[in-house]
């Protein structure tokens, strides 16, 4: 039996979290941490010959000082940050694009919308608008345009509208987030990871996933923050050693249902020396089974092939 994984990284810095008042604790002194990791998980992938689907905020890949563009939004959805002389590297990160683009392996840069809008609260103009300025952009960059979507916030977009604009592929959260913080705090630790093979829905190709963040653990320090002081309590050994048996069990079930897994997390999760070492274990791993036969790798793009054909 042979199981089809598929690694998904979301790259939206500051804009993930414009909309809220809080975020900034997550990032380095100007991104230099994250910008760091990039390289280093990159390299890694080249070692391994892993592919990521790397979904990116398109407004990422303006020049600093691109300003608030003419757009269906209200003004007051454009932060303060990205003003004309702005060269804030939360809002501004092209050179992010051109290293995924110049790595060995072949990765997938897909869309997760322009200015990171959760795309149910949204009109369907301005969700046209956002996937017709991201794949702009994306060829502007001499990129294909986007042809997969991970919605912010697993925020369910059209799919009229996606089709319209040629995304044939869609990141779907296959289980609901705990209600509590009670709740929550036993459900990370004793979590399984959702196996289920992509389905077609109106036209486009749903791959399942995790509600919260899976090839990251949300009991470990997430970017520059700690984790909740509960989480704090287990031994941060023990804690480590729960979300390496999580991703290998993934990968075990997956296999044994001859299924399909799809992990995911953001470049600011694992940009730090908790989170990454995790990540470049589990990327070997994933080298090793795919060698033995146990597993394929596939980004987001190459399911749609696989699935409908």
């Amino acid at each position: 039996m042979t199981a089809t994984i598929t690694l998904s990284l979301e790259i939206e810095l500051g804009w993930g979290f414009h909309d809220k008042a809080y975020g900034s604790e997550l990032f380095s002194e100007q991104c230099t941490v994250e910008s760091r990791t990039l390289d280093r998980l990159l390299d890694l992938c080249d070692r391994t010959g892993i592919p990521i689907t790397f979904d990116i905020v398109g407004f990422l890949l303006n020049s600093p000082g691109h300003g608030a563009e003419p757009s269906p939004h209200s003004d007051d959805w454009w932060p303060s940050e990205i003003g004309e002389t702005s060269e804030d590297p939360l809002y501004y990160a092209p050179s992010l694009v051109d290293r995924i683009r110049s790595a060995s392996v072949d990765h997938e840069i897909c869309t997760h919308t322009y200015t990171h809008i959760p795309c149910a609260d949204f009109s369907d103009e301005i969700l046209n608008w956002e996937l017709e300025r991201a794949s702009e952009i994306h060829q502007e960059h001499s990129l294909q345009p986007p042809t997969s979507i991970v919605p912010p916030r697993h925020s369910p977009p059209s799919r009229a509208i996606l089709d319209q604009n040629g995304i044939d592929c869609v990141r779907v959260a296959a289980v609901e987030s705990p209600e509590s913080n009670i709740s929550s705090f036993a459900y990370y630790l004793t979590r399984s990871h959702p196996i289920q093979k992509p389905g077609v829905v109106n036209n486009v190709l749903e791959t399942y996933t995790s509600m919260n963040t899976s090839l990251t653990a949300p009991y470990l320090q997430n970017g520059q923050k700690s984790p909740h002081p509960a989480f704090r309590m287990i031994p941060r050994r023990v804690r480590k050693r729960i979300h390496r048996r999580y991703l290998s069990q993934t990968l075990e079930r997956a296999v044994e249902k001859d299924s399909y897994a799809h992990l995911w997390s953001h470049l600011f999760n694992i940009s730090n020396n908790i989170q990454f070492p995790l990540v470049a274990e589990f990327l070997t791993e994933l080298e090793e089974r795919q060698q033995q036969g146990e597993i394929e790798i596939s980004r987001m793009t190459d399911l749609v092939d696989t699935t409908t054909n």
